[in-house]
This record gives structure tokens, sequence and C-alpha cells, in this order.
């Protein structure tokens, strides 16, 4: 993920699922370049944490759905940013993690 390839303003859906490149200072840049981010699938990104899952809810308050199952990393912490941030969210997975 890198330069203008994300699509910044106009990109509402990223289905990154199984990804062994994303890792938090991905999802930070996502977060900083595409705040209109509707759907976003993490599933089984094993090098996200609570960082990036916490920059995205900061920063895409349209966000509606979120897929971090079998993502391990994150925690009580990371979904407690999106109780507090994610006001548009209609759905959350978060099946396969210790939460």
């Amino acid at each position: 993920l890198s330069g203008r390839g994300v699509g910044g303003m106009y990109l509402r859906d990223l289905l990154l699922a199984g990804s062994r490149e994303v890792d938090d200072a991905g999802l930070v840049f996502i977060a900083e370049h595409a705040p209109n981010l509707r759907t976003l699938s993490l599933a089984g990104c094993r090098q996200v944490t609570d960082v990036g899952v916490i920059a995205l809810m900061r920063s895409c308050h349209f966000l509606e759905r979120l897929d971090v199952s079998h993502v391990v990393r994150v925690t009580e912490r990371a979904i407690g940013e999106v109780a507090r941030n994610g006001t548009h969210l209609v759905w959350l997975d978060v099946s396969g993690t210790d939460i």
C-alpha cells in the first residue's frame, strides 16, 4: 500500500483479508488517505495490531463494516476504540480472536 494507489477520498471498500503484507503502518496510511472508507476486511491479517485498528477508527468515521476475524493481535483496547468512534458501524466480525 503506497502512494496514490490507495484511491484516497474515493475509496469505499477495501478487502485485504489474508494479506501477509498488511501491517499497522499500512493501516495508518489508509486512515490518513481514505477517510471515507465504508467497508474494510482485515480477516486473518496477522501483522495487524490495536495500533492500526485504532488509527483507522480515529480517521475513518464512516466505516460501516469491519472484519477483524482471526486477527489475533487485536484486543479489547482496539474494540473500545471501535465502540467510541464507530458511530456508523453496523457489522463487526471478531470471530477467531480472544475478544
